[in-house]
């Protein structure tokens, strides 16, 4: 069984990486405005939306994937993070709200997949101690996010993936700065 998914996630990954590699965006020939036409054949106009809205690099963009690559990524980060942790991450997802079992208030980013059957939530901890709600989203809206990875477990049975030193900005869907 075991090697079954193994094959299964191999073949996810490879496919997803296979999609990511199409080049996503292309300037219309001749013209030098700055309308793109996206990988669905739309044309979008990019003047007033800004795609990386963070100064600083990141080690993993999952914000810039595919969705079969996301859930692929996320999966990989929930069964092999010590390969993660310290690396700074930037993820795109809707912002919720929850709570642990000893009533600590929980702050996570929803991260949808493809099909958006198999989403993960990412808890994250913002820089500069915040205050909810005050300096947090409202729950169900987009935002793009990026820490330091780290994870812990609870009670050696639930396993959490976590942003430290989290910056975070209102986004829409497609992960465009607000």
């Amino acid at each position: 069984m075991k090697k079954i998914w193994l094959a299964f996630l191999a073949a996810v990954i490879a496919l997803g990486i296979r999609g990511c590699s199409k080049e996503p965006e292309k300037k219309e020939e001749g013209n030098d405005n700055p309308l793109v036409i996206v990988s669905d054949g739309r044309k979008q106009d990019t003047t007033a939306q800004e795609k990386s809205p963070f100064d600083e690099p990141v080690d993993i963009d999952i914000s810039e994937m595919s969705g079969t690559v996301v859930y692929s990524t996320v999966y990989d980060m929930m069964w092999n993070p010590e390969n993660y942790v310290g690396k700074k991450i930037r993820i795109t997802g809707y912002f919720a709200l929850g709570e642990d079992q000893n009533g600590r208030q929980l702050f996570g980013c929803i991260v949808p997949d493809a099909t958006a059957c198999c989403s993960q939530g990412i808890e994250f901890v913002l820089k500069n101690d915040r205050k909810y709600p005050d300096d947090y989203p409202k729950p169900g809206q987009w935002m793009i996010l990026q820490g330091e990875f780290t994870y812990y477990d609870e009670d050696n049975i639930i396993r959490n993936l976590a942003l430290i030193n989290a910056d975070m900005k209102l986004a829409d869907k497609q992960g465009y700065v607000n």
